[in-house]
């Protein structure tokens, strides 16, 4: 069953994101973090219910995560575009350790916490090798599963690799039928 907070916090995000379009940048932060809490009261209860171990309610905690690393890490577009770039990272590193935690299929937030980190200090990439290796791993095994058609994942996946120095040697699906939407011609050029 869907919660109807998740509805709520969706309607939030969605006016933080044309406030933040509009250059409104306090409100948008605004409404994001609430957006944010709502997210976390729901995570906090799912963890809190002792004896919940079925199928179902694991399910459940798994969204409730999921859900919110979502929100963290709309929170953290939200400070980059306003130009707080410590509190964009703070979320973008609060939205990964849910990723990790929960082995979420996404990485959102931890290419976005690799980025920023770098546009704030370009001096951290030798440290950060390890972790873009990991993440452009991480990316490609998306790519080759659940994130095929999601066309961002793919230019997300050969910057990662791009940025440790190695070449991509093969960019598209692992198969050799196009992707859905996409004709051979197109698919050979990828």
């Amino acid at each position: 069953m869907i919660d109807p907070t998740y509805s709520a916090a969706d309607r939030l995000s969605a006016q933080a994101k044309r406030h933040s379009a509009h250059g409104e940048h306090e409100e948008a932060v605004r409404l994001q973090r609430e957006a944010v809490a709502l997210c976390r009261e729901i995570y906090d209860q799912h963890l809190r219910v002792p004896g919940q171990e079925t199928a179902i309610e694991d399910g459940e905690r798994h969204e409730a995560a999921r859900k919110l690393a979502d929100h963290y890490g709309r929170l953290g577009g939200v400070y980059r575009r306003a130009g707080q770039l410590e509190s964009a990272l703070d979320s973008y590193i609060r939205g990964t350790e849910l990723e990790q935690d929960w082995q979420l299929d996404d990485s959102y937030n931890r290419t976005n916490a690799i980025i920023l980190t770098l546009l704030v200090d370009p001096g951290r990439m030798p440290v950060l090798i390890g972790e873009i290796e990991q993440a452009a791993e991480l990316v490609r095994s998306q790519v080759d599963r659940t994130r095929r058609d999601q066309w961002w994942a793919w230019p997300t996946w050969a910057c990662s690799v791009c940025s440790t120095g190695a070449s991509v040697t093969r960019c598209g699906p692992t198969t050799t039928s196009p992707a859905p939407g996409r004709d051979a011609a197109t698919t050979s050029r990828l």
